[in-house]
Order: C-alpha cells, then sequence, then structure tokens
C-alpha cells in the first residue's frame, strides 16, 4: 500500500481475520478495492463461506468521489471525513470488488 497512496494511509476495518482486502491502483486516479471471503477456505478444500454483515471499511483516499460495486452493478453509498472515505458493505458472501473513482 506505501506505493500505491504514500506511508501516511489509514485502512481500518471490522472485517475479521478471513477476510482479505486488497487494493490496487488500475490508473492515474482510480483504485480497485477488493474484499474476499476465505471463511469457506480451510487450506485445501473450498466449502460455501459463511454470509457476513455490516462490514466497514475507512480508508484515506483523497479526491475520491464515487464508488460502484462491480459484483451487484450498483453504486455504493459513502461517508467522507477530511481524506478519509468510509464505505460499508452490508452483506459480504464470497466477494465484493468496488471501483473508487476521483
Amino acid at each position: 500500500m506505501d506505493q500505491i497512496i504514500g506511508r501516511d494511509y489509514i485502512l481500518e476495518t471490522n472485517a475479521p481475520e478471513n477476510v482479505e482486502i486488497f487494493l490496487n491502483k488500475y490508473d492515474n486516479q482510480n483504485y480497485i478495492l477488493q474484499v474476499l471471503n476465505l471463511s469457506g477456505f480451510n487450506g485445501t478444500t473450498y466449502h460455501e463461506p459463511i454470509v457476513m454483515n455490516e462490514i466497514n471499511l475507512a480508508i484515506n483516499l483523497k479526491e475520491m468521489e464515487h464508488v460502484y460495486s462491480l459484483v451487484h452493478e450498483s453504486d455504493i453509498s459513502y461517508e467522507r471525513h477530511n481524506n478519509q472515505l468510509s464505505i460499508k458493505i452490508d452483506k459480504l458472501t464470497s466477494y465484493e470488488a468496488l471501483i473508487l473513482k476521483a
């Protein structure tokens, strides 16, 4: 993350440890945030994941003005507090991908 948004980043979440979060810059100003629910994975086999509700993510990203879910093909509401973008994923089944646009 240091290379993407610098060393002053903060990523906070209430997601349990079996949720992986990836942030990638895909052009000069936009990002993709991927959230992967690994609760159904035990190291060698995959089972139906445990559905997780109300996952909150807060990350320092300047000038993000639009959040779009690729999974649900819809806009996602968010809040901005200073330079921090706050996003709530109401329900995480197995995967969520969010486009963060400037």
